[in-house]
């Protein structure tokens, strides 16, 4: 082979060397990128998150159980808990979208796989099924609304009322197979208590 080849094969690989390390760092652009979406996107979720659960206050439960069994009876104050909780279930839900559709953090399905819980825990009431049924598409991530009326139309009755009788049941069952304690004393003090009443004899025998 003559020294014009050699040199030519020469300045080909080292062309294609080049075009492979562009584009590899092209790729690992991209990765940050994609990865530096997904942690602003995270990030934003948390401080709507955080300002919701502030909204909510450490127990809002009082006010979900209201929703479900008197709606009509919801003070303002309530309402705005209520709204605040169903509003964080909604936005775990389209954090998971977007890093699974857009960002492909997650495998592809990941966010309609589990976004169940996020949208029982709306439309367990007919209350939190309203409040769906209100939400504007365009607030959301695209699909998402749309996605969880679709899951919410595959739903029987609300069933907060069952999910209630059921944990105040367990309650009571809990309470009702309580069994007291045994007394129980330290191996120190059964001895001692032991040797105060052999003395006390001992003194009742020298009488």
């Amino acid at each position: 082979m003559s020294t014009d080849k050699i040199s030519l094969w020469i300045q080909i690989g080292t062309g294609l060397a080049v075009i492979a390390g562009l584009g590899l760092v092209v790729w690992e652009l991209q990765q940050v990128r994609t990865l530096t979406r997904a942690q602003l996107t995270s990030e934003l979720f948390a401080i709507s998150a955080s300002l919701n659960a502030s909204i909510s206050g450490e127990n809002p439960a009082a006010a979900l159980a209201k929703a479900c069994t008197s709606p009509e009876s919801l003070t303002r104050e309530e309402a705005i808990v209520v709204d605040a909780f169903y509003d964080s279930q909604l936005q775990l839900a389209g954090r998971a979208m977007i890093l699974t559709d857009r960002d492909g953090i997650y495998p592809e399905g990941y966010w309609q796989s589990n976004s169940g819980g996020y949208f029982a825990s709306i439309v367990e009431s007919a209350y939190g099924r309203a409040w769906l049924l209100r939400q504007q598409i365009e607030w959301w991530p695209e699909g998402l609304i749309e996605y969880a009326r679709g899951w919410l139309a595959a739903q029987g009755h609300p069933w907060c009322h069952h999910v209630h009788e059921d944990i105040l049941q367990g309650r009571q069952e809990y309470q009702n197979n309580l069994q007291p304690l045994p007394e129980f004393e330290p191996p120190f003090i059964q001895e001692f208590k032991s040797r105060m009443r052999a003395h006390a004899e001992h003194l009742n025998n020298l009488e």
